[in-house]
């Protein structure tokens, strides 16, 4: 057992270093295959480090998003996982605060459970997700008159690792997790009449750990709760029904 944990931890590892692989939850079981399994998400994320590489300067994000959720099973102990929804994200450095209005959010990714022993309930899952948005507008009254703002390709890679085990009604997990954060934005300074593309915002730490559990409702009904730490702080609440 220990053999395996530590191979399939190192494969995490080097995947992740080799793929350049947020905000969104990494959660606990996944459907069986030809399973369907539907719901929402919420997701706030109250603190991500990061820096423009341009100007050389840290910053903060913080994001709410809200998301339509549906998993599939492929394979016995594979599952696609989409994600569909709309967020805001605020921006702060030494200089300035930015608000953007709501925008449109998707994910999509790959979940696997690559052990579970029935007698004990315990399981080792493996996960994949890429999360991007679309052009996020910031709002008027954080910029000078007839100036314009945008934060363009939003760009999220994550690979994660969990523990979980079934208690009773509860899927308690742990992981680790390896992302990376990568966006840009376009600035129109109405005053000098130029416009400022391509400069890039990227995460400033990659690693990070998660915690949280699953709680069945019956046969069907399944709620999530899950916090992130260390390269994000962020906290997620969701809800399914499988069929």
């Amino acid at each position: 057992m220990r053999r395996l944990l530590v191979s399939v931890m190192a494969v995490t590892f080097i995947f992740g270093l080799a793929s350049v692989v947020n905000a969104s939850s990494v959660g606990g079981d996944i459907p069986e295959k030809g399973e369907l399994a539907v719901g929402f998400e919420t997701n706030f994320m109250t603190k991500r480090e990061v820096k423009d590489v341009t100007q050389n300067q840290s910053a903060e994000l913080k994001s709410n998003q809200y998301l339509a959720t549906l998993a599939y099973g492929l394979l016995d102990r594979l599952a696609l996982k989409v994600k569909l929804g709309a967020g805001d994200l605020r921006y702060k450095d030494a200089d300035e605060k930015q608000v953007t209005e709501e925008g449109f959010l998707w994910g999509i990714g790959l979940d696997s459970k690559v052990y579970e022993n029935e007698e004990n309930g315990l399981k080792l899952l493996l996960g994949a997700e890429y999360f991007s948005a679309g052009d996020l507008d910031v709002k008027s009254r954080y910029l000078d008159p007839n100036d314009t703002l945008t934060f363009e390709d939003w760009r999220e890679w994550q690979i994660s690792f969990l523990v979980a085990k079934d208690i009773a009604r509860f899927m308690p997990y742990l992981g680790v997790k390896y992302s990376d954060f990568e966006m840009d934005y376009k600035w129109y300074d109405s005053s000098a009449g130029t416009t400022t593309t391509g400069k890039k915002i990227e995460a400033d730490k990659n690693f990070g750990v998660f915690l949280g559990t699953d709680y069945r409702l019956g046969e069907n009904w399944k709620l999530n709760l899950e916090g992130r730490f260390i390269d994000e702080t962020a906290m997620s609440f969701a809800g399914t029904y499988k069929f």
